[in-house]
């Protein structure tokens, strides 16, 4: 329910397009006016991907030719895509393999035609720390540990420990019974 309020809520939010120089992109460059348009709909997918995963894949379905425009956006699950990595420094992602085999879809992706929003991913994992780290997953594994825990203890409670409580009041001193209680002691350690 949080992360379906922050995608509702960024939802209502418009979308701007800036160059690489961090500047606002005119207001009648194209892909400012597809920006523009954007629906809601698909503002909220894009930011229910983002904050369940960390990240969110947008393919720009491009219009090739003279009047060359984005005509749509299509959002990929994150799950289906592997990050293709440059093999000398400076590393960079030089494509996306986009796999489904639900239905049968296995096609590597330029840089040009792929939108790519992650969050840092403070990682040791060279592969992993080009892939955005959800809020979600830190959370998820913080309840999956917890919960372990606390079925461990229950589990330790019901089936191990004393089954009952060893304790024995007025102890006669003969030596009789000291043996025995020092038997019944020593059954108890082992």
């Amino acid at each position: 329910t949080v992360v379906n309020r922050l995608a509702k809520e960024c939802a209502n939010i418009p979308i701007w397009g800036y160059d690489l120089e961090g500047k606002d992109l005119p207001d009648s460059d194209p892909f400012a006016v597809f920006l523009r348009h954007f629906s809601r709909a698909q503002r909220y997918e894009m930011f229910l991907w983002y904050w369940l995963r960390g990240e969110c894949f947008c393919y720009k379905n491009i219009i090739i030719g003279a009047n060359q425009r984005v005509e749509k956006m299509h959002f990929l699950n994150p799950s289906f895509i592997t990050l293709i990595i440059s093999d000398a420094f400076p590393f960079a992602i030089t494509g996306y393999a986009y796999k489904n085999v639900n239905v049968g879809v296995d096609i590597v992706i330029p840089p040009e035609e792929m939108i790519f929003i992650k969050d840092f991913n403070p990682t040791d994992d060279f592969r992993e720390s080009f892939r955005g780290l959800g809020k979600i997953q830190i959370l998820a594994k913080r309840i999956t540990k917890l919960t372990s825990n606390i079925d461990n203890g229950v589990s330790q409670m019901q089936n191990g420990g004393v089954p009952g409580i060893v304790f024995q009041k007025d102890l006669p001193s003969d030596t009789k019974t000291a043996g025995v209680v020092g038997a019944r002691r020593d059954n108890f350690s082992r």
